[in-house]
C-alpha cells in the first residue's frame, strides 16, 4: 500500500514539472507548444488505429484456406464412366465396324447356288446367318477369318419363292446386316381348267408346266362379277406346293358331284363366279399370272345374265373348259379382249373328265384309215336353238391308248351340212 502510494506521488510530482517545463518554452517557442500538444494527440490515437487494420487483416489470411474449388473436379469420375462403357461393349462392336452381306448378284433361278459374302465384321468372330422366304426358315453357324470376312454358298432348294431375306446375327441375338435376292417372277403357272356348271359346280385347275416346283402358298384367286373393275372376292390358297407337271385345284365346297370332290386339293364356300365374271390368278407378291374373262368387262352389258365371253357358238357360262396343250403361259394382261376358244376347248356343261390332271394332253392324235361312226355332244346346236337333238358325227378311227380320245370329241360345233366340224385338238373330222 505504501509502494502504491508513493508510486501516486511521484506520477503527481512528474506532471507538475512537466507543465511547468511547458510553460518556461512557450515563451521561448510558442510553436512548440501546438506541436507538442497534437504531438500528444496523436500518440494517444496510434495505438487504436494501429490495432484495427491488423484484425481486419487476419480475415482475407482464413480464406483462401478453403479447397472447395479443388475438390469438385476431383470428386467427378467422368474418364472412368467413359471407359467401363467400352469395356462392356468390346465384344460385340461389329456394328461400330459398318458391316455388311451381299450376294453375287440380284435374281436366280429356284435350282441356283447364292454366293453369299460379307466384310466389316469382327475378325475370327462366329455368327449366325438366317435365311428366310415364304414357306422357308433356315440358319447356318459361319465364322469369320482373320479379315473379317467371309463366304458362304446356298444351294436353293428347286422351289420358287419370289424375295429372300439373308440376315447375319452376331451372339446376342442382334442382326447387325442385312440384304435380300429374289427369283424372278414365274410364267409358267396358269389355269389349264374351268369348270362353270349347275350351282355349286365350281372348279379351277392351276397347272404348273415349268421344270422346277413352285411354292403357291399364299397365290391368290380374284373374281370380279358383272363387270367390276375391283375383286368382288379373293381366295388365298394356303401352304401348298406345286411340283413340275403336275395341277392343282381349287373347288367350292358343296360341290353336287363325287368326281370333283376326290380331285379337289383346296374346297371353299368362296369360290363363287359365273359365265360372265373375269378369274384372276395372282402369285403371292400380286403379279397377275393368268386371266379369264376381261377384267371391268360384263359381255353381257350392264347387270347379270345368263351368258359369258362367246368363241363361235360356245362361251364361258354354264361350260366346262380345258386349256389347249400348246399353251404354255397364262394370259397376264387383264384388260386385253378376251376370245375363249384362242386358247381354250369347249367341253359342256358339268364335265369333269379332266380335273385334276393335265391327261387330255397325252392323247395319241388320229392316223386316219377307215370311217367310223360317233354320236356326238354339244352344247349348241349349230343353225338352230338349244335344245334340238343331238346330230350324228362321223369322225375318222385313231389311235387311243389312253381310252380318253371319245371323250376330247364330245362337243363338236359346225354345220354338217356344209362338211366342216371342229374336233379340238384331232386333225380330222369329217362327216
Amino acid at each position: 500500500m505504501l509502494h502504491w502510494i508513493v508510486n501516486k506521488k511521484l506520477g503527481k510530482l512528474f506532471c507538475v514539472l512537466a507543465q511547468i517545463s511547458i510553460v518556461i518554452n512557450s515563451f521561448v517557442n510558442p510553436l512548440l507548444i501546438s506541436q507538442v500538444l497534437a504531438s500528444e494527440v496523436t500518440l494517444e490515437v496510434t495505438p487504436e488505429v494501429t490495432a484495427t487494420p491488423t484484425e481486419v487483416l487476419i480475415v482475407p489470411t482464413e480464406i483462401p484456406v478453403s479447397p472447395t474449388s479443388t475438390i469438385v473436379p476431383t470428386e467427378t469420375p467422368t474418364a472412368e464412366i467413359i471407359e467401363t462403357v467400352v469395356q462392356e461393349n468390346d465384344s460385340s462392336r461389329t456394328d461400330l465396324l459398318n458391316p455388311n452381306i451381299f450376294t453375287d448378284k440380284a435374281d436366280y433361278t429356284p435350282t441356283e447356288i447364292v454366293i453369299i459374302s460379307g466384310r466389316n465384321f469382327l475378325p475370327d468372330t462366329p455368327y449366325t446367318l438366317k435365311i428366310s422366304a415364304d414357306n422357308l426358315i433356315v440358319s447356318y453357324p459361319i465364322s469369320t477369318d482373320n479379315t473379317g470376312s467371309f463366304t458362304y454358298s446356298y444351294q436353293l432348294d428347286g422351289i420358287y419363292r419370289p424375295d429372300y431375306l439373308v440376315e447375319s446375327i452376331d451372339n446376342n441375338s442382334k442382326v447387325v446386316a442385312s440384304t435380300t435376292f429374289t427369283d424372278p417372277p414365274v410364267s409358267n403357272l396358269f389355269f389349264s381348267e374351268y369348270i362353270e356348271g349347275y350351282s355349286f359346280n365350281k372348279a379351277l385347275e392351276i397347272y404348273n408346266s415349268g421344270s422346277f416346283s413352285v411354292d403357291i402358298t399364299g397365290y391368290k384367286i380374284e373374281t370380279y362379277a358383272n363387270g367390276d373393275a375391283s375383286p368382288t372376292n379373293t381366295i388365298t390358297i394356303p401352304t401348298a406346293n406345286l411340283t413340275a407337271g403336275n395341277v392343282y385345284v381349287v373347288c367350292h365346297s358343296s360341290i353336287a358331284d363325287p368326281p370333283l370332290n376326290t380331285v379337289c386339293n383346296f374346297p371353299t364356300g368362296s369360290l363363287l363366279f359365273n359365265g360372265n365374271d373375269a378369274v384372276v390368278l395372282k402369285d403371292s407378291t400380286g403379279i397377275i399370272l393368268d386371266v379369264i374373262g376381261r377384267i371391268g368387262e360384263n359381255p353381257c352389258g350392264s347387270g347379270s345374265c345368263d351368258g359369258g365371253w362367246e368363241s363361235g357358238l360356245s362361251s364361258t357360262y354354264d361350260q366346262s373348259m380345258t386349256r389347249k396343250c400348246a399353251i404354255t403361259g397364262g394370259d397376264t394382261d387383264g384388260n386385253n379382249a378376251f376370245d375363249p376358244g384362242t386358247e381354250w376347248n369347249f367341253w359342256g356343261v358339268n364335265y369333269f373328265n379332266y380335273l385334276g390332271s393335265r391327261d387330255e394332253c397325252d392323247i395319241t392324235g388320229p392316223t386316219g384309215g377307215s370311217i367310223s361312226y360317233f354320236d356326238g355332244y354339244k352344247t349348241h346346236v349349230p343353225n338352230g336353238d338349244l335344245g334340238e337333238p343331238e346330230e350324228q358325227v362321223y369322225i375318222t378311227s385313231f389311235t387311243d391308248p389312253s381310252g380318253l380320245a371319245s371323250q376330247k370329241l364330245r362337243e363338236y360345233e359346225g354345220d354338217l351340212s356344209n362338211g366342216s366340224c371342229q374336233n379340238y385338238g384331232l386333225p380330222l373330222c369329217s362327216p
